[in-house]
Formats: C-alpha cells, structure tokens, sequence
C-alpha cells in the first residue's frame, strides 16, 4: 500500500499497473486478500471508486486488511458526493444518500467491534 501511495504521488501510475500485474502472475492466487486490497487502492488512485469499493469489499472481513479496507470504504461512501464531480458516481436522489449513510455506520459499527475485539484480547494478556 505505502509503495503504491509514493509511485501515485510520483506520478508513477504506470509502474502501479505492472507492479499489481507481475503480484497477479507471480501469485497464482488472484484472491489473496493483500493484492485484492492493493487492487482496491489502486482503483482509488485512479479515480475509479465503484471498481475501488469492489476490491475493498472483498476483503472488508479479513483480519489484517479488513479494516483499513472498511474505512477507506467509509471514507468513498462519506464523499460519494464530492467523489461524483471526479468520477463515476452520479448525483442522487437522497434516498441514495441515505442508503450511502447507513452503509457507511454499518462499516463504522464493524470496525468498532474489530476494534473493542482487538482491546479485549490484548487485555487478557
């Protein structure tokens, strides 16, 4: 992730595609939860936040990537307005902001009990 960040900001974008190409080739697991994440990222550096919200989804449950996954799905969810002047997602009535909310507290609630799980595991030890 933190490799993908400094390329993007280097105006790299092309080395982030090969780089997820040659992980997809070398891994010959197209489901492992870090290059699903690396996709969702990817995806988000490029303004393409349907596909990015797609990949984090997939890996919203996993232990280690889960939870950043969920909050930069909350994070698209929150600005799917501001998101819609770059990017795919169109203006909306506000019954779609309203379903964007309750998802986005649904996501916030997950990663609350990821977090209060983590607590009570570290305090028994």
């Amino acid at each position: 992730e933190t490799c993908l960040s400094l390329l993007y900001r280097l105006g790299r974008t092309d080395e982030v595609q090969q780089l997820i190409f040659k992980a997809e080739s070398l891994d010959h697991d197209s489901s492992s939860p870090g290059l699903l994440f690396s996709k969702g990222a990817m995806f988000l550096y490029q303004n393409k936040y349907l596909d990015s919200f797609h990949f984090f989804n997939l890996v919203r449950k996993h232990k280690i990537w889960g939870p950043k996954a969920m909050s930069r799905m909350i994070h698209i969810l929150l600005h799917y307005q501001e998101l819609s002047q770059l990017s795919c997602f169109e203006n909306t009535a506000s019954t779609q902001e309203r379903n964007y909310m309750i998802t986005a507290r649904m996501l916030v609630s997950e990663l609350e009990e990821i977090e209060s799980n983590n607590k009570s595991f570290y305090n028994i030890r």
